[in-house]
């Protein structure tokens, strides 16, 4: 009792200091009490690590992405005058080829490209329409919403067709888009076609909002427009991999069903050219020359607009090892001015590998595949009269025709 009265006693500041001081003990006593558990548990777990057999574990396995084969092919549609790459897909789905197919119902001034069999498996529409087009059709200018591409086609005359053109398909009807104008017109890599591009006017700018991106072409000269709708992101792509940016540039206007037909018996294959070209075999070095101008092989005597392009059989142009050298930037024939941009198409069943580069005089294409008995071939374009853009479109559209017959 009397320690306690003591303690009654002592001044405030005082009672803290001793109430301060047994804290700080009782917690440095249970501290120390800690840190000795932890340090035993740590060396018991070391002991245990140390005495534990090892040399039969397995490091965990990594998940294998699988890789995509990518088989790109072109596309020709006779009846509208176009033509597109179109990929096929394997390794994805234990394999199972993936591919974009071609809804045409031959009728319309329309096509839908989606995935194949995609426009069967839309669970919100009737099954009552008899075939996958009129689906796809139904979905009209929300296509894009299906994963589609609606691509429309024109006759067009005029800036002001061309614009009525653009709107009504962009917007679905024939009242939006009253203030919108023709920004600019680029021509695209296939000469005399010109890339059109709109002026929006934003969100407050009136009636010309553009909320997503489109492709619009225009072919003055043989009257001819197409409009399609690509939506706010990429529609065909898996992961990483886009495949619209190619397909996009890969398309061309074509008109060849009044072209000519080249036969050639002997090796058995034929081609179409354009029906105001000439064709010219050269035996001494195992050639067909295409030409824009009667007797005419190169730039002597040629007409400023000449064109001039042929396809080989000789053992030393179609050779691997011609092949082999410009893969890896050489040329036995033309001095190279740019890196050689390779690509791998089918045409008809036969598969051709094309190299593109740029001389002093402009863009040359060589190309070459092999028949079933493994006879080799090979094309290329002129490097004379100054139309080298103009001869390697040519060239492509060309061998766009190429089959054997055999």
């Amino acid at each position: 009792m009397e320690f306690i009265k003591k303690l009654q006693s002592l001044s405030e500041h005082v009672k803290l200091a001793i109430i301060f001081t047994v804290v700080l003990m009782v917690g440095l006593g249970m501290g120390f009490f800690w840190i000795q558990s932890t340090v035993h548990s740590i060396s018991s777990i070391s002991q245990s690590f140390k005495s534990a057999d090892l040399t039969n574990l397995e490091a965990p396995t990594d998940v294998v992405e699988p890789t995509l084969n990518v088989n790109w092919k072109n596309y020709e549609n006779n009846r509208l005058g176009f033509s597109m790459d179109l990929p096929n897909i394997t390794g994805i789905e234990n394999d199972k080829v993936t591919k974009l197919e071609v809804f045409d119902d031959g009728k319309s001034n329309l096509i839908y490209i989606a995935p194949s069999q995609s426009a069967d498996q839309m669970s919100d529409l009737k099954n009552d329409t008899p075939n996958s087009f009129e689906i796809l059709d139904k979905l009209g200018i929300n296509s894009w919403q299906r994963g589609a591409w609606q691509i429309v086609f024109s006759k067009i005359d005029n800036d002001a067709e061309l614009l009525k053109f653009f709107t009504n398909n962009f917007y679905g009807d024939s009242k939006s888009g009253s203030q919108c104008k023709i920004e600019s017109k680029k021509e695209s890599t296939q000469p005399g076609v010109f890339d059109i591009k709109i002026k929006g006017l934003g969100f407050e700018g009136g009636d010309c909002f553009l909320g997503y991106s489109y492709i619009l072409k225009y072919y003055p000269q043989e009257h001819r427009a197409v409009f399609w709708g690509t939506g706010q992101a990429y529609y065909f792509r898996i992961k990483d991999d886009m495949f619209d940016p190619r397909m996009i540039e890969s398309f061309k206007f074509t008109r060849i069903t009044d072209w000519k037909t080249y036969k050639n018996e002997e090796y058995g294959f034929e081609f179409k050219y354009p029906k105001d070209w000439y064709t010219k075999d050269d035996p001494a070095y195992d050639r067909v020359y295409i030409t824009n101008t009667l007797n005419e092989t190169n730039k002597e005597n040629s007409r400023p607009d000449f064109q001039g392009v042929w396809i080989s059989h000789s053992k030393e142009e179609s050779s691997l090892q011609k092949e082999n050298d410009l893969k890896i930037g050489k040329s036995d024939s033309n001095a190279i001015f740019s890196s050689v941009s390779v690509s791998t198409i089918e045409n008809n069943g036969v598969i051709m590998d094309m190299y593109e580069y740029k001389t002093a005089g402009g863009p040359v294409l060589e190309v070459f595949w092999t028949d079933a008995s493994g006879q080799r071939y090979y094309a290329t374009n002129a490097t004379e009269g100054g139309n080298q853009k103009n001869m390697v479109y040519s060239l492509k559209k060309i061998l766009s025709t190429f089959k054997f017959t055999n």
